[in-house]
Formats: structure tokens, sequence, C-alpha cells
């Protein structure tokens, strides 16, 4: 395959860490590579403690790792998935995955593009971003935060971040930021609280907000957009939902 060596060793490093965190002592984990067709295709098994496909449809979605009721376990899948998905997407390819059900393993197959066994390989780096923004990322979720990050700098953003309300403002006036991702379960200073205050300062006051949330009723919506913010987005949230946005 035609591929950025780096990256794909990035997805095989997420998919054997996930494996790991999810198979218990004494159980096993199998990598096997092989051609099929006009693909390369890599494949991660593992015996432990599998998925419900409702969770399938939903792993490799952004922020999934910290929702309990569809977690493997408590605390999730992982950060590394959806940058997986998004990795081998930038490659052409498809990643999916498959499990028996709770307690029987799951399987996660990549496929990638294949060449001529004879061509010489050609390395090429995952595409930036056309139009970089410089964009501020607020949530207290260490996951799901270094997850967005990791996503939007390998898209070519300019990315600054920060955990909790009081070093959002600080961050936001020292670097105005074309967008800001926010939270609304911040610490100290909830999300809403965080929209007003940015707005009300005229060096900010221009900054394009996003509320990201895991709260998505109708009036969710209306209350963000009342305190300042631009767009409501709730959580989980597809890769591609973010750069229309941010675009």
């Amino acid at each position: 395959m035609s591929a950025d060596r780096a990256r794909i060793e990035q997805v095989l490093s997420n998919l054997l860490d996930n494996a790991l965190k999810y198979t218990p002592a004494g159980g096993a984990i199998r990598v096997c590579v092989r051609p099929r067709e006009r693909f390369a295709v890599l494949e991660v098994s593992d015996t432990g403690e599998g998925m419900t496909p409702e969770l399938i449809e939903r792993m490799f979605d952004l922020f999934v790792q910290g929702e309990r009721d569809l977690a493997r376990q408590p605390g999730g899948l992982g950060i590394g998935l959806t940058m997986a998905k998004r990795l081998v997407e930038l490659h052409d390819g498809t990643i999916r995955a498959a499990s028996a059900g709770p307690g029987k393993g799951a399987t996660v197959t990549v496929e990638l593009p294949a060449i001529e066994p004879q061509a010489r390989a050609v390395v090429r780096a995952a595409p930036g971003k056309r139009h970089a923004r410089r964009i501020l990322v607020f949530e207290d979720n260490v996951d799901a935060r270094e997850s967005l990050v990791t996503l939007l700098r390998l898209a070519g953003q300019e990315v600054h971040e920060a955990h909790n309300g009081t070093v959002a403002l600080r961050v936001a006036r020292a670097v105005v930021p074309d967008v800001a991702l926010v939270d609304i379960g911040l610490p100290d200073l909830d999300g809403y609280e965080v929209a007003r205050r940015l707005k009300a300062d005229a060096g900010t006051r221009g900054v394009r907000l996003f509320a990201l949330t895991g709260y998505g009723a109708v009036d969710d919506r209306r209350r963000a957009l009342a305190a300042g913010f631009d767009e409501h987005v709730a959580k989980p949230v597809e890769p591609a939902t973010l750069e229309r946005l941010i675009a």
C-alpha cells in the first residue's frame, strides 16, 4: 500500500491499545495483515469484553469514550479510535468493527488501497486543512480534550486548549481564536458563563462559539444560543461535522 508509515503506525498503536485495555489477563490478541483483492487488510482481534451492536455503530464517533451507557467499561473506549478512523479515511481506506456480543471479543478491520508488489512504495503525508483556523478547545475531560486537539491538529489547525472556564477566558483573551469549541459542563465556570463573558468582551466578541455538549434537547440548544453560542452540537459529533462548522 502507499501510505504515510508514521500515520499507519499510529492507527495500529491505537487499535492495539484499545484491545489491550479490554482484554483481561489470560486473553489473546491477534494481529493479521494480508492482501485481499485490491486492498491491504489489517485486522486486530481480541478475546476480551466484546461490544453490543449499539456500541459498534458509534465506537468511532468523537466523545463516545466519555459516555458510560455505551462504554465497554466506565471510562470508555479511549482517545484513539476516532483518530484512527480519520487517519484511515485520509488514506482512502475504511475501518469497521465486529463483535459477537458482550464477553465474546471484538475485531477491528482496516482496508487500505493496495499497490502492485513490484511498484515502488511512495510515502505520502496525510493532507492538511486548506484554510487553517486558530481554534481554542475548552474541555475538562482529559481524554475527550486530547482526542479533539489531536484530530484538529492532524487537519492542519492551530489549536490551543483549556481545562476549565477560568483558564479558557485567559487563553481566549491572549490568543483571540477564530473558533472556540466549548464544553458546557466545565468546572468553576460553566460553558454558558464562558460564552457570555467572551461575547461581552470587545476583544473576543468576534470569536465563533460552538457548544459541544451531551445535552441535545431543544431547550438545551435554545439556552446555548441565548448565552451567545453561534451553534449547538450534541455529542458524539462526527469529525466531518466539526470540519464543516470550522470551515
